[in-house]
């Protein structure tokens, strides 16, 4: 489990699929991916679909443990709109022209930004959408989304862990 999988009794090894957790098993699971994200792979396409999964995966969870109820809190299908609710809901610095005079809070702005900017590369470079054409992504940019929704999702689960419920 602390890397993802499971085994059930039948002994076969699976991946854990986070649509069947809930609360502290749902958290554990998406420190896994976060730790998994940070040590990317080889394969670009996987790994920015991976990455975009990963941020939507945990905003909606923190917005879920936070609020009660992710449907409520906004509409599915905008990303940065969502981002920004579960930045605001954990007390973190969201999306802003100029950045916080505070060194920390800008660079929790730096982080939205980079969420919103791995999730709009995924849309545009990755496998998903039906494309039945080739995936121009390159291995650099599966490497850099894989990593930078690591380090976002780190922050908010960091923050989630640290907010009283």
């Amino acid at each position: 489990r602390r890397v993802g999988f499971e085994l059930d009794p039948g002994g076969n090894l699976r991946p854990t699929v986070l649509e069947n957790l809930t609360g502290t098993e749902l958290t554990e699971a998406l420190w896994a991916y976060v730790r998994r994200a940070q040590s990317g792979s080889g394969d670009a396409e996987l790994v920015i679909g991976s990455a975009k999964n990963l941020e939507e995966a945990t905003v909606r969870h923190i917005l879920k443990e936070l609020t009660g109820d992710y449907e409520t809190v906004g509409p599915a299908s905008h990303f940065p709109i969502t981002l920004y609710q579960a930045f605001y809901a954990l007390g973190l610095s969201g999306s802003s022209v100029t950045l916080d005079k505070d060194p920390y809070r800008a660079l929790q702005q730096a982080l939205f930004l980079l969420a919103c900017a791995v999730n709009r590369l995924r849309n545009d470079r990755g496998d998903g959408h039906g494309r039945p054409e080739p995936s121009i992504t390159t291995v650099l940019e599966g490497r850099l989304s894989s990593q930078s929704a690591g380090l976002v999702c780190e922050l908010l689960l960091t923050a989630l862990k640290a907010t009283p419920r």
